[in-house]
């Protein structure tokens, strides 16, 4: 998914609002995750630049924190299908 064939095009974008977006806060309060045009973002809840957590070809949406704030759980075609990924939420916080 994330190798498709042809000629690719790299096109960045500033955004400071969305729509059908999901998104989740950590249990510890501190920071949302959130989905925008098929990449995922973490957000401190007081503010700031979003860092970017996925990004590529791979459709990557409803971010979910588990309960002990570890993981990011995630739906994901990356695998060819819409399936659910993790990644270490630690990873996230340091911008991987």
């Amino acid at each position: 998914m994330n190798d498709p064939p042809g000629e690719e095009t790299e096109v960045a974008i500033d955004v400071t609002e969305g729509t059908w977006m999901s998104l989740d806060v950590s249990p510890d309060g501190t920071e949302i995750v959130f989905d925008l045009l098929g990449d995922l973002y973490a957000l401190p809840i007081a503010g700031g630049e979003a860092r970017v957590l996925t990004s590529g070809m791979a459709w990557d949406m409803q971010p979910r924190y588990s309960p002990d704030g570890k993981w990011i759980a995630f739906t994901s075609d990356r695998g060819g299908g819409d399936n659910v990924w993790v990644i270490r939420a630690a990873a996230a916080r340091r911008g991987r």
